[in-house]
C-alpha cells in the first residue's frame, strides 16, 4: 500500500472485522457500514467505542465519519443480526 490507495473491506456474516494496518501505515477511514454492528477503535486489550450502526440509532448513517487508525490503534467491527460490516478509507501514510 502507498499514499492515497484506497482501502476497503467485507466482512462475513455476524463476525467481527479487525483491520490492523502494517508497520507504519496511516488509515484515514471515510465510512464503515452495516444494518447492525459496533464499531471500536482498539489496540488489542482496551476498546473505545466510536459508533452503534443498529436500526433508530441518530448516528446510523455512517458515510461521513473521520476515524485515524495505525498499527497500534485500529479499526474493529462487530457486525450482528445477519449483517456483514465493511469500512472504506484512504492511506495517508
Amino acid at each position: 500500500m502507498v499514499v492515497g490507495d484506497i482501502i476497503n473491506n467485507l466482512g462475513a456474516i455476524n463476525t467481527v472485522l479487525t483491520f490492523q494496518p502494517a508497520g507504519t501505515n496511516e488509515i484515514l477511514i471515510t465510512s464503515v457500514g452495516n444494518y447492525s454492528a459496533w464499531v471500536f477503535i482498539t489496540d488489542g486489550t482496551l476498546e473505545s467505542f466510536i459508533i452503534n450502526t443498529g436500526a433508530g440509532q441518530p448516528e446510523a448513517n455512517c458515510a461521513n465519519i473521520k476515524a485515524m487508525i495505525n498499527n497500534t490503534n485500529y479499526l474493529k467491527i462487530e457486525a450482528k443480526a445477519g449483517y456483514s460490516g465493511s469500512y472504506t478509507g484512504i492511506q495517508i501514510k
